[in-house]
């Protein structure tokens, strides 16, 4: 893992030093803020574990989303309004979203499907639960579970997705959500395969978040037939 550190800041020094001294500035930051507050929220969220995926399956690599942008979705989700109170954290791994919105939901689901993360998030979780003056956090639920499977088909839905695998596994989430008899808002963090979404879905999508790329789409309840409408 630190030797394929290496080599890449190595190659991104021949190639591209700009580009090193912007990535660089950016990871020091990310670790600079976001330790403070891991610790307010009273989590740890994996910023010094090992980094789990699977590219055969297109599980990528697991890394938290930086509260930078988390601030800058939840500022989006109170200024645009949301119809949902079930929030769905797609690769939820420790789960930071889950407890940064927690208190903007009736319910948080995080679906991991690394037996390895989930186990060490949900130890985490049921400790944290059991504390005392965390009661935002009881609403929390960690789930091993396959999220193209497994995503509620009945209710209004936020779904956060911070790039947690390849296109073949996004065409077979959006093949769920296709058949969801509710809204659909999903924010999608580092949109790699957006264009998935826009062709699956049939929606455009809204870009914004200045600290790291973020796509935001509606999605109505569809009607009987199948049929929704586009953001």
């Amino acid at each position: 893992m630190r030797r394929g550190i290496v080599l890449r800041g190595l190659s991104l020094l021949v190639r591209n030093p700009p580009g090193l001294v912007r990535a660089s500035w950016r990871r020091g930051f990310r670790i600079i803020t976001d330790f403070p507050e891991d610790i307010r929220h009273g989590i740890h969220t994996g910023l010094l574990r090992p980094k789990f995926g699977d590219e055969a399956k297109e599980i990528h690599v697991y890394e938290p989303a930086p509260y930078a942008t988390l601030r800058d979705v939840r500022r989006h989700m109170l200024s645009s309004g949301t119809l949902a109170r079930t929030f769905i954290d797609v690769g939820t791994g420790w789960g930071r979203p889950l407890y940064y919105f927690s208190d903007l939901f009736d319910e948080l689901q995080g679906f991991e499907i690394n037996p390895i993360i989930f186990q060490s998030s949900k130890d985490q979780l049921e400790r944290i639960q059991s504390a005392k003056g965390r009661t935002a956090y009881k609403r929390i639920a960690i789930r091993l579970m396959d999220a193209t499977l497994e995503t509620p088909l009945d209710r209004d839905l936020v779904l956060f997705l911070y790039n947690p695998f390849g296109p073949t596994q996004m065409r077979a989430l959006c093949n769920r959500l296709k058949r969801s008899r509710g809204h659909q808002t999903i924010y999608y963090v580092n949109p790699v395969y957006a264009q998935v979404i826009e062709q699956e879905l049939g929606v455009a999508g809204t870009v914004f978040s200045k600290f790291m790329k973020v796509n935001h789409y509606f999605i109505p309840a569809r009607t009987d037939d199948g049929a929704g409408g586009k953001s």
